[in-house]
């Protein structure tokens, strides 16, 4: 939770003033007896007010407790704010556990727009832990990021790009002919996928438009 602090500290640091206000007002609205802390009971009815179950829990107030004085100050809250409003609040579809850091994603749910997105924290997803469609495959969270920055580097001359199918195809071989690999092998297997996503940015997910 402490990457996820210092994002949502670096985030409201740099929002223009009405939306600090905002943030401000969201605290204000949780904290019913105005003494600058939101306590358990004060969390509880905000969070079941704005329908949010999966963090509406002692379990999660304890995960955004970090002094454990068992009150939210301003910063702690601004960790729940940013959480809510970027729609960060992800959790693995195996173990139900709140996903802090890196986790997996089903491809094909990710860019189907019929389809809920598959999670995964990187305990599931090494152990098998979840059930889901055979010929899933999953990339991590970081490939994603990486990619932005491999679809710039690859602006002056990118290579030719096939239609989305066909990028998709071609990235799911590619992770389909790891299995029963020897090591060595499935690592630049591995390399050889993770390069084909990169060179390709975010064409292959349907988010980068360029």
């Amino acid at each position: 939770m402490d990457e996820i602090r210092e994002t949502a500290l670096a985030y409201y640091a740099k929002l223009p003033q009405s939306d600090k206000q905002q943030a401000q007002e969201f605290f204000r609205s949780m904290d019913e007896d105005g003494d600058k802390r939101v306590d358990l009971k004060e969390y509880m009815a905000a969070l079941k007010q704005r329908g949010m179950p999966c963090i509406t829990n002692a379990s999660f107030f304890k995960e955004l407790d970090k002094d454990g004085n068992e009150k939210l100050d301003f910063n702690e809250v601004i960790t729940l704010f940013y959480l809510i409003q970027s729609g960060r609040v992800v959790l693995c579809d195996g173990c139900q556990g709140f996903l802090k850091g890196v986790y997996f994603t089903c491809v094909d749910c990710f860019k189907s727009s019929t389809a809920n997105s598959f999670y995964l924290c990187c305990t599931c997803y090494r152990a098998n832990k979840f059930q889901h469609h055979e010929d899933a495959v999953f990339v991590d969270n970081y490939v994603l990021v990486q990619s932005i920055k491999g679809q710039q580097v690859s602006q002056s001359q990118p290579p030719p790009l096939e239609d989305d199918e066909g990028i998709l195809e071609s990235a799911t071989s590619i992770a389909e002919v790891s299995q029963g690999r020897p090591e060595q092998s499935k690592r630049q297997l591995a390399k050889r996928a993770t390069t084909f996503l990169l060179n390709h940015g975010l064409k292959l997910f349907g988010i980068y438009q360029g």
